[in-house]
């Protein structure tokens, strides 16, 4: 009757069944093609984004949210405990997973994983024919640009557009913390950067 009640007055509740599946319920976000950033804050609000906008759509508990990260981690090799906290990794399909838990998350463990369209927007998106032929002149002449913004204001389907322009001839190489990028290139070399590896440049002859 209080599940019943709770569901009349359009609040959400925890869904025991669905926590029994693998990634605890999340599936149902993640599989939704107008879903593009799944976020649960404290290990039990989950919030999705559709559009721009962010809705609250239920509740999970905490330890079914830890036994989810394990799950996608796992399989990439990647870890998160008291020692490692933080996590940013990158799932098969490309998605973006950024997780954190206890000592930094206060008030539980908090999951993020961000969606990008497999759709390429073409670079007359962004901005008006004058604009995007000083783009595409900057980039054929090899100029330094920096592209800045807030999270999700559409950085990486920017630089998507922007490569676009790069000679087909040309090599890209991009270094990332996680790899988002997906050039529209037919030569590139795709690294991610990874913590606690060290350059200790050599001088002279050897």
């Amino acid at each position: 009757a209080t599940v019943l009640g709770a569901l009349a007055e359009g609040r959400s509740v925890i869904d025991l069944v669905a926590e029994q599946t693998p990634l605890g319920g999340l599936e149902r976000w993640l599989s939704d093609p107008t879903v593009t950033e799944v976020m649960v804050n404290g290990g039990r609000d989950v919030w999705v984004e559709r559009n721009g906008r962010l809705t609250h759509v239920g509740h999970m508990r905490a330890a079914t949210l830890l036994g989810a990260i394990e799950q996608i981690l796992t399989p990439i090799g990647r870890r998160l405990d008291r020692l490692h906290p933080t996590v940013d990794a990158r799932l098969p399909d490309g998605s973006r997973l950024c997780a954190v838990v206890d000592p930094i998350a206060v008030d539980g463990p908090c999951l993020t994983i961000r969606r990008f369209s497999a759709q390429a927007i073409p670079l007359d998106r962004f901005a008006g024919e004058p604009v995007v032929a000083l783009l595409g002149e900057m980039v054929q002449r090899r100029c330094n640009l920096l592209v800045s913004g807030a999270t999700s204001s559409g950085k990486t389907t920017f630089l998507n557009a922007l490569a676009g322009q790069v000679d087909p001839s040309s090599r890209i190489i991009t270094l990332e913390d996680v790899a988002e990028l997906r050039l529209p290139h037919p030569h590139v070399v795709r690294l991610e950067t990874r913590e606690g590896l060290q350059f200790t440049p050599r001088y002279g002859p050897d």
